[in-house]
């Protein structure tokens, strides 16, 4: 899908260059996101990257009328305003993974309609976090 493997070296084709590309725009995307090594392979895509900057969150917590978190802590422990809920939601891995996810994916079948790609079946890129 992404291109072959030729004399031990991976030659990209369109849809391949076009994954690379989305991958290196995914910095510009997240400011707190810096990219390490990758590669795109004939079928599926590695990379890993770093969270640089501030703390990943996994779950954001939502803040009540009251003051209090879903999980019972006051404001003033959490840093938020007394009875404001954050405006802004740190992203995590999963929402970066599922940015750079939609956005290829959406081009790809882009690609199949208008320029003759390989169609796929189920995701085109599946995603393992580790």
């Amino acid at each position: 899908m992404f291109g072959e493997i030729i004399d031990g070296e991976m030659i990209l084709n369109d849809s391949g260059k076009m994954v690379y590309n989305e991958w290196i725009k995914t910095a510009e995307r997240f400011a707190n996101v810096q990219l390490h090594e990758f590669i795109v392979m004939p079928n599926h895509f590695h990379s890993i990257m770093e969270i640089v900057g501030g703390t990943l969150v996994v779950a954001q917590n939502t803040v009540d009328q009251n003051g209090i978190d879903q999980n019972g802590i006051d404001d003033f422990e959490t840093g938020q305003p007394q009875g404001i809920a954050p405006t802004t939601k740190p992203k995590t891995v999963g929402d970066i993974v599922g940015a750079f996810q939609s956005i290829v994916t959406v081009e790809y079948i882009r690609g199949v309609n208008q320029l003759g790609w390989q169609q796929f079946r189920g995701k085109l890129l599946p995603t393992e976090l580790l």
